[in-house]
């Protein structure tokens, strides 16, 4: 239902002006104009049923991702060809531990830590100790 009812009434159910912007001298005409429907109708009405939409149906988010970024299989498509897949295909091989991962620059071998971290690190303050170094 949050879906046919965001569907019909399109994407001016994100953008759907504020009361104020209603009652604004600036902004009121250029509402008039272009968020006006069906003669007889009242722009008003109008606004008032696509708040309603908005408002039920709660999913603010999810109108932008019906009218905002196209369809849902222009989406996928996207997503899909954008993907760094060797990226993906090296961090699956890395955490099954299955060679091929290792020359991959963001999952390839991890730094030695004593080599690359340990020489910046500060000594370690052991004065603090409660119990006595045993040998």
């Amino acid at each position: 239902m949050c879906k046919l009812a965001q569907d019909i009434c399109g994407g001016v159910a994100t953008t759907v002006p504020a009361y104020r912007d209603w009652n604004n001298p600036e902004t009121h005409d250029y509402i008039e104009k272009y968020l006006g429907g069906k003669s007889g109708i009242p722009t008003a009405d109008r606004i008032k049923v696509i708040r309603l939409i908005k408002d039920m149906t709660h999913n603010y988010y999810q109108i932008d991702h019906i009218h905002g970024e196209g369809s849902r299989a222009a989406q996928q498509i996207f997503l899909y060809m954008s993907a760094d897949w060797n990226k993906y295909r090296a961090a699956a091989q890395r955490e099954v531990h299955i060679d091929g991962y290792q020359s991959h620059p963001i999952y390839g071998e991890l730094a030695d830590v004593e080599k690359v971290v340990e020489p910046f690190m500060p000594p370690v303050d052991e004065s603090y100790k409660l119990f006595p170094k045993v040998e």
